[in-house]
């Protein structure tokens, strides 16, 4: 239920892949548009049938999208196997899936040309960092000079019309290359090969290659792995009163962990270079935000508010643990300090504790805890649903319970400048 928008929070995997693209010595601009076309590529159907088997498969990245991560987190019985199916819903049809999906295509598929640009270079002469990741994945410099005899593919390989100039190259190229398959299963070394490549060496290159692509795209578009978990959770035994308290903490913040944890020591690396990402990072979390706002009915933020740099920052992921990047309802900046300490699990059992308290008192009634059971209704607040919700619904009810409350609404919105595309009060007679 907190997950309606987390696609809008995540345009920012663009300024987070091309930090990772420029560590490894891609140019900035190269990176945030080999990217953008990618992803405009996907979301118009123009990834063939064939680029997709013969190179993205390949590069092993757009398999599982987010839901791979979330299953680990559940017991395997029945209730869980439901809850399971729900979220793994809940990610297509709020387009997490497809968006995570194409951002780590896009990041590999960029990797796979920076790789096999980079082949026509001795192992020495390769970008310093570059060549420090290839050494942390095995592969080293009697590996590379192997790897450069094997070649790269162009883009006539898997598309009609392709421009030979763009080169690519994953673990299936190599293995195509130096082996053959022996009848019954299993393969060996082809003989012209045999002397320069152990099959050892064949088997180690290959997962070397894979896991460059899978761990670099995992950083690029950050998805918190078992080391990060262990940071997170520590070594309780799972479900005590410890690993439960902690696992509501970190509850939506597993990006913001892999960024500090494993994006920022690299920026930090790179030094002043970059700051070059600052203000793309910016720009995207004024769209994210922006978004959020118009699928609510609500104007883009203003570019002239102070508030507005703010939260820009805040939807770039930039402000870490103060970011809100997957909670929905988190994200109305109208929390508390504690809140924004505690998390969005905190605010929840916050919320619930004081509305109970409020209604024994007699303060509350019942179109409060109308107000606070809409927002646990799962998939009415999908970013192409809850404006349907809100003006079809929610403000009807409200305005029944409460008359006057679209006007009110509506003077509130004026008054934090965040103004109605279409007025509450315009819908059946206000």
């Amino acid at each position: 239920t907190k997950l309606g928008k987390a696609t809008l929070s995540s345009v920012n995997d663009l300024w987070t892949g091309a930090v990772i693209l420029h560590y490894q010595g891609v140019k900035p601009g190269r990176a945030y548009l080999g990217l953008i076309n990618h992803v405009l590529k996907k979301a118009t159907s123009q990834i063939s049938t064939k680029e997709r088997d013969v190179l993205l498969r390949q590069l092993n990245v757009g398999v599982d999208g987010i839901f791979e991560t979330y299953s680990r987190n559940y017991i395997n019985n029945p209730a869980m196997g439901t809850l399971n199916k729900l979220t793994d819903t809940m990610f297509d049809l709020n387009l997490l899936n497809w968006w995570t999906n194409s951002s780590r295509e896009g990041v590999a598929k960029m990797m796979s040309m920076h790789f096999a640009d980079n082949l026509s270079k001795s192992f020495d002469n390769v970008p310093t960092r570059f060549k420090a990741l290839l050494e942390a994945y095995d592969i080293n410099s009697k590996d590379w000079d192997i790897l450069r005899k094997v070649g790269a593919f162009d883009e006539t390989k898997f598309k009609t019309g392709g421009d030979k100039k763009n080169k690519f190259f994953t673990s299936d190229h190599f293995m195509e290359t130096v082996t053959e398959p022996l009848e019954g299963g299993g393969w060996k070394v082809k003989d012209e090969w045999a002397d320069l490549v152990a099959a050892d060496d064949v088997r180690r290159i290959e997962q070397s290659i894979n896991r460059y692509y899978i761990m670099e795209s995992r950083v690029a578009v950050p998805e918190a792995g078992a080391a990060d978990r262990a940071w997170m959770f520590g070594e309780h035994a799972r479900g005590s009163l410890p690993e439960s308290t902690l696992r509501l903490f970190f509850q939506f913040r597993t990006h913001q962990v892999k960024m500090i944890r494993a994006l920022a020591p690299r920026m930090y690396e790179m030094g002043t270079p970059s700051l070059a990402h600052v203000l793309p990072a910016i720009g995207l979390g004024y769209v994210s935000a922006s978004l959020k706002n118009m699928v609510a009915g609500k104007e883009p933020m203003a570019y002239d508010d102070p508030q507005t740099l703010i939260r820009s920052l805040e939807q770039s992921g930039f402000l870490g643990f103060l970011a809100d990047f997957l909670g929905g309802q988190f994200g109305n900046y109208k929390h508390d300090m504690d809140e924004a300490i505690a998390g969005s699990a905190y605010k929840t059992l916050k919320s619930w504790s004081d509305l109970g308290t409020e209604l024994v008192k007699g303060n509350k009634d019942a179109v409060d805890f109308y107000n606070h059971l809409r927002h646990q209704v799962p998939f009415a607040n999908l970013f192409w649903t809850e404006a349907a919700v809100n003006y079809f619904i929610h403000y009807n009810i409200m305005e029944a319970f409460r008359p006057g409350y679209k006007k009110r609404l509506e003077a509130r919105a004026r008054g934090t400048n965040a103004d109605y595309l279409i007025k509450p009060s315009s819908i059946w007679g206000g």
